[in-house]
């Protein structure tokens, strides 16, 4: 009887100690981050928004590798803020992601802007200076966009400069440049009168 009350008492024990090994595991797991977020590096941040920026034949975008790339993680309402050039009204209510943190990333260099027709259509592109993109800073999503120019351009002095990835440096394509050839100019054929 004794060698059987050691080992229900040794059984018991063992039962016991992993039953506390399972309950550190979870409480540890709990509070180590599982539920914490986490904001995206710089590189990634830049290789998701250049993707976004590429010019896409039918609403515009970069036609090269931008000649500067600035940007900063900050919330929603300062993105906005920011590139709207004025605050939200006082008394006007808040979006429902006012507080979602976002990467701003401003790039510089030859951006062309497309009336948002159809392919094929006649309206002419505009060119500009700056193309924005907000990202959610989580998951790397696109929020918003905008294309800029001269007067109108996003004052980068406050937002830190980044860089374009070492592995995307190669692989920013660049659009061709077209050039127009003239006409041949066709000399009249002469009438003989009969």
């Amino acid at each position: 009887m004794k060698k059987m009350s050691n080992a229900k008492l040794m059984l018991g024990a063992l039962i016991i100690a992993l039953g506390i090994l399972v309950g550190m595991f979870l409480l540890l797991s709990i509070n180590t981050g599982v539920a914490k977020s986490s904001i995206l590096g710089e590189d990634l941040a830049v290789t998701r928004a250049l993707s976004y920026a590429q010019d896409d034949s039918i609403f515009g975008g970069l036609t090269e590798p931008p000649k500067r790339i600035h940007g900063q993680v900050m919330t929603y309402v300062q993105a906005m803020t920011l590139v709207t050039g004025h605050p939200l009204p006082k008394n006007a209510p808040l979006p429902k992601d006012a507080e979602k943190k976002v990467w701003l990333i401003v790039f510089q260099g030859n951006v062309i802007g497309r009336p948002g027709t159809a392919p094929g259509s006649l309206a002419s592109p505009s060119f500009f200076t700056q193309m924005v993109e907000i990202i959610d800073a989580e998951t790397g999503d696109a929020i918003a966009e905008r294309i800029f120019g001269g007067q109108g351009e996003i004052d980068v002095k406050n937002l830190a400069a980044l860089t374009l990835p070492k592995q995307l440096e190669e692989m920013v394509p660049t659009i061709p440049v077209r050039t127009t050839v003239p006409l041949p100019t066709l000399e009249p054929n002469p009438t003989i009168n009969p």
